[in-house]
Parts: structure tokens; sequence; C-alpha cells
């Protein structure tokens, strides 16, 4: 339950900028397409799982992987608790996405090597359901619009690493 209160908190953090992509119908079939890959890539690495298969997390994860690709430098916002005490600070989308992306690839490793251990988590399929996004999200734009301007919230690679200075 909490793995699926995350991944919705996650696509919070990600809407406002997805529905920039082309519309609601564009995003829906992605995210279709990307949950029916994550599926299949969950039953080819877990063949003999007994705990169903439910949720959507799959799909979240191939928007999720589209949007590394249209939107690498947004800053996002991120709460980290230590002993109940929310920190907040931002990071740029490619840190946070490819963080994210190491954490589930390592976790279906373990998955992997202990299946009776997994909690019911389907790492595979959030695994399969970014890579899917990443290489759809390319087709999804083709013959579209050139590329759009940087927003507001977005900055350049060169400043992940520098202290920001409003103007």
């Amino acid at each position: 339950m909490a793995a699926h209160h995350r991944q919705y908190v996650d696509s919070l953090d990600f809407r406002r900028q997805r529905g920039r992509l082309d519309g609601p119908v564009v995003v829906y079939a992605l995210y279709l397409i990307c949950g029916i890959v994550a599926a299949a890539t969950h039953i080819l690495t877990q063949p003999d799982a007994t705990v169903p298969t439910v949720g959507a997390s799959g799909a979240i994860a191939g928007v999720l992987g589209a949007y590394l690709l249209l939107f690498p430098t947004a800053r996002l916002v991120v709460m980290f608790p230590v002993f109940f005490v929310p920190f907040f600070f931002e990071l740029p989308a490619i840190l946070y996405l490819v963080m994210w992306f190491l954490l589930q690839l390592f976790s279906g490793a373990f998955a992997l090597a202990d299946p009776d251990h997994v909690g019911g988590i389907a790492w595979w399929a959030h695994v399969g359901g970014f890579v899917a996004g990443l290489v759809l999200c390319p087709l999804f734009l083709l013959g579209r619009r050139p590329p759009r301007h940087l927003q507001p919230d977005e900055y350049g690679v060169e400043w992940t690493l520098q202290p920001r200075h409003r103007w």
C-alpha cells in the first residue's frame, strides 16, 4: 500500500509538465502501452509468482521515463524526513529519476535472487515500464511541433552542482 501511495505522490509532482506533451490523449496512450509492456516484463521475469499483480505502477514508471526525456533539467522539490523533521531541497529531474530507476533495477535483481521475500512489489514491472517510456516517447513525438522553450521552473544542467542565484 505504501508503494502505491509513493507512486501516486510521484505522479502528482510530474502532473503539471506531463500535460504539456500534446494533450491527455497522447499521455493516456503512452500510459496504457507502458502498462502493458510493464505487465509483460513482470510475467517474463516472475513466471512462477503466486501474488497477483494489481496496480498501475509500471504504467506510471513509463510516464516517468517519458518525463526524463522531455524535462531532464526540471527542478523537483524533494522532501527527506529525518526523525520526523522534513527537509526540503531541489533536485534536477534527471538525478531523481536515474536514482529511482537504479533503485528499481537493484531491487528487481535482489528479487530474482530470492523471490520468496519480494514483498509483493513487481520491481521488474517498474523497470519495464520505465524503459518502455524511454523508448516510446520519441515515437509519440514524431511529426509533432518543434521543441519548446524552457519553463520558469527549469534550469540548465550547469545549475545542478552550483548554487542558484536569483536575479
